[in-house]
C-alpha cells in the first residue's frame, strides 16, 4: 500500500475518533478507553479499516488503544483487497433474500415445538405523553412504514424474507379510556399490556410492527409500540422512535429505497481465510472443555414449559454512582460494558456453583461508516459466546481483566458467528439444547429515547422483551444519566424469589464498585454457596431431567422397569431401527447412533403403531431426542385426539 494511502487512513481514524468521542483535544498517547471509547466502537473501527484495505484485528486495536499505537499498526499492517460491493444495488431479479444467522435462529424459535419457543423475538414499549393528535400520529407512522422497507417485510415458510409494497396495516387502533374511573382504567390498561406485550406478530403475513394509542383523562395519552426483532436491532428501535417524533412534529424524511437491507445482505463478502481461522479457533475452544448450560437452580425444566412468558425486573444505579464506577473503570483501562459483564458473570457463578459456562452476547455489527446503514432499520446483530471460568480467591479487577481478555479473543474471531458455534456444539454433543440461555445485552452506548422523541411523544414508562430459547436476558440502558438494569426472564422455570435475590446482588455488587478498595478485594462468591444450595433444593427433579437430556458429556445410563405402554412400544421401535439391545428412555437419540435417515423409518413406524398420520414429523425426534420425552409428546397428541373425538 502506498504511503499516501496509509496517510489518508490515519486521517480517517482521526476523524472517526473525533466524531465518535465528540472531542477534539485527543493527544496521540492518550488512552482512548479512558477517554470513553467502548469495545463495541473499537470493533467498528476494525471493520472500517478492513474496508479501506487494512487487516487490523480488534484484539490488536484494543490491546494498546492510543493513536500512536494505531498509527504504527497502520504503517505495518498487512494489506487486503478493498471492499468494492458495499453500496451496490442488488440486481439478482429475485424478490426474496436470505436471512442472517441470527434472524434464522429467531425464525426457528417461533415454532411451537421448540424449547421455550412459540414466541417471536419481540420488544414492547409504552410511552406516556400528552395532547397526542391521532391523525398526525397515524400519518407519521405510515410515513415511517414507507420510509423503512423492513417495516413492510414478510417472512416465508422456507426461511426467506421479502419486502411488500404496503405495510400490514395503515390504521392505528385507538382505545378511548378517557371516561373510565382510575380503577377501571388501570384494569383496561393492564388488559391491553397483557394482549400486546407478548403477542406473536404474524410475520408470514407482513405484520412485523404495531402502534396503538390510548386516550386517557386530562388530555393524557399512552402509546403502545411493539416490534418483531427479525426486522430491527436496538439501534433501529432508537431510530424509529426518534424519526416517529420528528415526522410527528412536521419534519419531512425521504423513503430509504435506494439501498436496502436486501442490498446489504447481497453485498456481504466473506474473507475465506479469516473465516477458516475463526472456525478453527472455535473448534479448538469447543473441544477444550466439557460444555454445559448454566447450572442455575430450576424448579421446572425449560422443556416442560408450555407457554413461554417473560417478566421484567428493573433496578437503577443513580447517575453519580454510575459516573464513579465509569471513572474507576477508566483508571483501570477498562470499559463500562466489561465491568457490567464481569459483575453479571460473578452473579451467575455464585448461583450456578459451576466451574465454567457460556454467556450469550449480542454484538451490534452495524457499520456506521457506511452512510447507507446509519439510518437503516434492520437487524445487524451477530452473536458472540463468552465463557466465564471460576477462579477462587481473586479480586473483581483480576476477574475483569480475565473476562476482558476472553471477550477480546472471542470477538476477534466473530466472523464465525455464535449461532454457528452453537450448531457445532449441538452436532458434536448430540443435543439440541441451548448451551447459552443467559444473555448479556449492553445498550449503554446509544440511548433508546432522545430529547426529540420525548418532546414529541412522551417518555418511555414500560418495556419488556422476549427471545425464544432464552432463560434470562440482562439488558442495560442509560436514561437521564442513570444506569438502568433490566432482567427479562421466564419466571416459571425458576424458584420463587431467586431472580430478585440475584438482581439485588448484582445491584449491590455494582454499588460496591463505587469504592476503590472493592475493585481489588477478594471476591466473596466462595462464601455464597449457601444461597446456591438453598435454591438447589427446588431443583432435584430438574437434575434428573438434565441427566435424561444427556446434554453435554457422558451421563450414567438409567434403566427402569416402571415404563408406560407408549415408552415400551418406543423402546421396541428404537431397538429395531437402531439395532441395539439395551436402551434407556433417557438415552440421547444421536448419542446411540441415530441419524436423519433412521429417523425417517422410526417416524413411519410410529405413525403405523400409534395410528398417527398427519400429526407428527421427524421434528418429533429432533426436538425431543429421548424416548421419555417423545413418549410424552405422543401421549399428549393421543389425548388431544381422544378429547376432540368425544
Amino acid at each position: 500500500m502506498e504511503f499516501d494511502a496509509r496517510k489518508e487512513i490515519k486521517l480517517i481514524i482521526e476523524k472517526w475518533l473525533k466524531d465518535t468521542l465528540k472531542k477534539s483535544d485527543i493527544k496521540e498517547n492518550d488512552n482512548l478507553i479512558e477517554k470513553g471509547l467502548s469495545s463495541m466502537q473499537v470493533m467498528q473501527l476494525s471493520g472500517i479499516l478492513k474496508k479501506e484495505g487494512l487487516r487490523i484485528s480488534f484484539a490488536k486495536l484494543i490491546e494498546k488503544p492510543t493513536l500512536n499505537s494505531w498509527f504504527d499498526l497502520v504503517a505495518n499492517s498487512k494489506t487486503i483487497k478493498k471492499h468494492s460491493k458495499d453500496n451496490k444495488k442488488s440486481n439478482d431479479g429475485k424478490d426474496s433474500f436470505n436471512l442472517t444467522d441470527v434472524q434464522y435462529s429467531y425464525f426457528i424459535g417461533r415454532s411451537d415445538d421448540q424449547t421455550l419457543g412459540g414466541v417471536g423475538c419481540h420488544a414492547y414499549i409504552e410511552i406516556d405523553g400528552k395532547d397526542i393528535d391521532y391523525k398526525r400520529l397515524n400519518d407519521a407512522w405510515n410515513k415511517l412504514q414507507y420510509r423503512h422497507p423492513m417495516l413492510r417485510a414478510r417472512f416465508t415458510e422456507d426461511g426467506k424474507q421479502e419486502i411488500l409494497d404496503k405495510p400490514f396495516s395503515e390504521e392505528i387502533e385507538v382505545f378511548d379510556l378517557s371516561n373510565l374511573d382510575e380503577k377501571e382504567r388501570k384494569i383496561r390498561l393492564d388488559e391491553i399490556r397483557e394482549n400486546l406485550s407478548h403477542r406473536k406478530l404474524r410475520v408470514e403475513m407482513g405484520e412485523v410492527a404495531g402502534l396503538k394509542l390510548a386516550n386517557l383523562s386530562h388530555n393524557r395519552n399512552k402509546i403502545f409500540f411493539d416490534l418483531d426483532l427479525l426486522v430491527a436491532d436496538v439501534m433501529s428501535m432508537s431510530i424509529l422512535l426518534k424519526e416517529l417524533g420528528e415526522i410527528y412534529l412536521g419534519k419531512e424524511l425521504d423513503n430509504l429505497i435506494n439501498y436496502t437491507f436486501k442490498d446489504y445482505i447481497n453485498n456481504l463478502e466473506v474473507d475465506s481465510e479469516i473465516y477458516k481461522k475463526d472456525q478453527e479457533f472455535w473448534k479448538e475452544k469447543i473441544d477444550s472443555f466439557e460444555i454445559e448450560r448454566p447450572n442455575l437452580p430450576l424448579k421446572k425444566a425449560p422443556e416442560q414449559i408450555k407457554e413461554t412468558r417473560f417478566t421484567r425486573r428493573k433496578r437503577v444505579i443513580e447517575k453519580d454512582k454510575w459516573s464513579k464506577i465509569k471513572e474507576l473503570a477508566a483508571s483501570y483501562k477498562s470499559t463500562p460494558s466489561m465491568v457490567l459483564l464481569t459483575a453479571y458473570a460473578l452473579i451467575l457463578e455464585r448461583w450456578t456453583n459451576q466451574d465454567k459456562f457460556f454467556i450469550n452476547l449480542p454484538l451490534f455489527n452495524r457499520d456506521l461508516s457506511n452512510e447507507n446503514l446509519k439510518a437503516m432499520v434492520a437487524d445487524f446483530t451477530n452473536i458472540l459466546l463468552v465463557e466465564h471460568e471460576r477462579k477462587n480467591d481473586t479480586s473483581f479487577l483480576e476477574t475483569l481483566n480475565r473476562i476482558s481478555k476472553t471477550f477480546i479473543d472471542n470477538a476477534s474471531h466473530s466472523s464465525y458467528s455464535g449461532v454457528q458455534v452453537q450448531r457445532d456444539i449441538s452436532k458434536s454433543q448430540g443435543t439440541s439444547i441451548n448451551v447459552a440461555p443467559v444473555i448479556f445485552a449492553c445498550n449503554i452506548d446509544y440511548p433508546l429515547e432522545t430529547e426529540m422523541s420525548k418532546k414529541a411523544l412522551g417518555k418511555i414508562t414500560y418495556m419488556v422483551s422476549q427471545t425464544p430459547g432464552v432463560w434470562l436476558d440482562f439488558q442495560s440502558y442509560i436514561k437521564d444519566g442513570d444506569l438502568i438494569l433490566c432482567w427479562d426472564s421466564v419466571d416459571e422455570i425458576f424458584p420463587e424469589k431467586m431472580l430478585d435475590d440475584m438482581l439485588n446482588s448484582l445491584e449491590e455488587q455494582l454499588l460496591r464498585l463505587t469504592k476503590y478498595d472493592d475493585w481489588i478485594a477478594t471476591n466473596e462468591n466462595s462464601n455464597n454457596y449457601l444461597q446456591y444450595r438453598e435454591y438447589k433444593k427446588c431443583n432435584f427433579n430438574y437434575n434428573k431431567l438434565q441427566s435424561m437430556d444427556v446434554p453435554l458429556g457422558e451421563k450414567s445410563r438409567v434403566y427402569t422397569t416402571n415404563l408406560t405402554v407408549t415408552q415400551n412400544k418406543m423402546i421396541d421401535i428404537w431397538k429395531k431401527h437402531l439395532d441395539i439391545r439395551e436402551i434407556s428412555i433417557y438415552d440421547n437419540y444421536f448419542k446411540i447412533g441415530g441419524d436423519s435417515l433412521k429417523a425417517m423409518g422410526i417416524i413411519n413406524e410410529i405413525k403405523r403403531v400409534f395410528k398417527l398420520e398427519n400429526q407428527i414429523s421427524m421434528n418429533l425426534i429432533f426436538t425431543n431426542l429421548t424416548i421419555e420425552r417423545i413418549s410424552d409428546k405422543i401421549d399428549e397428541i393421543l389425548e388431544d385426539i381422544e378429547v376432540y373425538s368425544i
